[in-house]
């Protein structure tokens, strides 16, 4: 290849590279940060704070599985307005948790398969 060549090859890569758009994160476009309560989308375990929910999950997450939907949600608030869901998320802290060097909001997440709970898991979001 001669020296003319290899500029144009150049020349392309770079342009495709120029065309590639950034990530959204990268553009500012992720979204301001709110905790999960001011979004208003869970529903909080049974408790006056944090303390209280842990407690509460604690005592109830041994008889979870195999309970119906109903019975979950009794056990664990008491404020479920759907009737046929296949998984249901509950806030479980609303001040966030020192994980590492990062801090976390926990909430439990309980699957259902054939109308009973087939699993659930404690999970972490920022």
């Amino acid at each position: 290849m001669c020296d003319r060549d290899i500029r144009f090859a150049v020349a392309i890569i770079a342009s495709s590279y120029i065309s590639i758009s950034p990530p959204s994160f990268g553009q500012g476009l992720k979204g301001a940060y709110s905790a999960p309560e001011i979004q208003g989308r869970l529903t909080y375990v049974k408790g006056e704070n944090d303390q209280d929910r842990w407690k509460n999950f604690v005592s109830v997450q041994p008889k979870l599985i195999g309970k119906s939907l109903a019975e979950v949600d009794q056990a664990l608030c008491g404020q479920l307005k759907h009737k046929a869901m296949s998984e249901v998320e509950y806030g479980l802290t609303q001040e966030p948790v020192n994980i590492g060097k990062n801090k976390f909001f926990l909430h439990i997440k309980v699957v259902f398969r054939n109308g009973l709970a087939c699993k659930y898991s404690v999970e972490s979001t920022n």
